[in-house]
């Protein structure tokens, strides 16, 4: 026969074992972890088994990813645990199964982190959907606006961009006798060919010679934000995407947390207040990304809304201005440091020059299309 327990006696029980209790919880919680979905047979690291922190910490601290993911795989092989729920493939016969067509599998909360914050609501872009359907429907849509015939199409919004960058390093840098910290000068130029690319309009970062509105040292905190959070997304949700947040977002009382977002959505509303066909053309020249997105918006009202649109152009000023600048500053260090392989460089464009276009202001780099396979140091491929 069972007795009676007062509140008092278990609530005494319960002081008690208070620390019992709480081990049996948390051994339980890793023993999930660690046995989660059969993945305790993938060999990989013990801690990384049993929480996302292990990446945290290596990221906190300064260690590079994917340096610290080539060493794993060198320890245990092509596919590695790296997660309570996170396998690393480093076989590239894995691609056709993780993104080949009609595969089963999803992108993870991962990508969360980046999609932007408007009126206290986030939304998506390409880059952050994690339905295979929606993603699909998305990516035929705006297909068009990133093909290599639209791209080529796009240079002569590119070249102005160009003609006062060089004016601006000559006059700044060349005549004064400044030092150039490459790395934020060429952030400042990718970012308004980007804009410009997107809108027919920069911030003018270059013009100015300053980070306009913050918006560089915006993206240097955000890189470094999102490093960490991404390693486990709900972070993201206690953190900059709180109720708090979205509330005070929603409210006016808070900026955007992109720092790009009203500056699009400042140039979308002045094309919807016009139709963008009207928009002229100059020089056999295609209307910016912008303008095709909205063209395409049309055709597909229920796949490419404003939203959508807003959300695309936030994504391409954030990841394309900085893979840019990134790329442009690899390649300048790199030749600094090899003299043979700059003079090589420097031979090719300066015969290329002369031999050129007479009448552009830049014709180091008003080269016809089919000379440009005729400058191997010159040119590279960007994938």
């Amino acid at each position: 026969m069972a007795l009676p327990i007062s509140k008092e006696t278990l609530f005494s029980l319960i002081s008690e074992h208070l620390a019992l209790i709480a081990g049996i919880f948390v051994l339980a919680f890793f023993a999930n972890n660690y046995f989660y979905k059969g993945l305790h047979k993938v060999p990989g690291p013990f801690l990384g088994a049993l929480t996302n922190w292990y990446r945290i910490y290596y990221v906190i601290v300064g260690r590079r990813q994917d340096a610290n993911q080539n060493r794993m795989h060198e320890k245990y092989g092509d596919v590695v645990r790296y997660g309570p729920n996170l396998v690393s493939f480093s076989n590239p016969n894995a691609l056709k199964d993780i993104y080949g067509i009609g595969t089963p599998l999803t992108k993870s909360p991962y990508y969360l982190p980046f999609q932007a914050m408007s009126k206290g609501r986030a939304f998506a872009a390409l880059f952050t959907l994690l339905e295979n359907k929606p993603h699909s429907d998305l990516r035929r849509t705006v297909a068009s606006c990133f093909s290599g015939t639209s791209i080529v199409s796009l240079e002569p919004l590119v070249n102005p961009v160009i003609e006062r960058w060089i004016e601006q390093t000559k006059r700044i840098y060349v005549k004064e006798n400044k030092i150039c910290n490459v790395t934020w000068w060429m952030q400042l130029f990718a970012f308004d060919v980007v804009t410009n690319l997107m809108y027919s309009t920069t911030h003018g970062m270059v013009e100015k010679h300053e980070d306009v509105d913050g918006i560089v040292s915006w993206l240097d905190w955000m890189f470094d934000y999102i490093s960490v959070v991404c390693q486990m997304p709900i972070l993201d949700q206690f953190i900059n995407k709180n109720p708090i947040q979205r509330f005070l977002e929603l409210s006016g009382l808070r900026t955007p947390t992109f720092a790009t977002v009203a500056f699009a959505k400042k140039r979308i509303a002045e094309r919807i207040s016009k139709d963008p066909s009207l928009i002229p053309t100059q020089d056999g020249m295609r209307s910016d990304i912008l303008t095709q997105m909205m063209e395409n918006g049309k055709k597909h009202p229920q796949i490419l809304t404003e939203k959508m649109i807003t959300s695309q152009s936030v994504s391409i000023a954030f990841a394309g201005s900085d893979n840019t600048a990134v790329t442009i500053t690899a390649i300048i260090y790199f030749l600094l440091k090899n003299p043979r392989a700059y003079q090589k460089l420097m031979v090719e464009l300066d015969d290329a020059a002369a031999n050129g276009p007479k009448n552009s202001p830049i014709s180091t780099l008003a080269l016809k299309k089919h000379s440009v396979s005729t400058l191997p140091w010159a040119v590279f491929s960007n994938a």
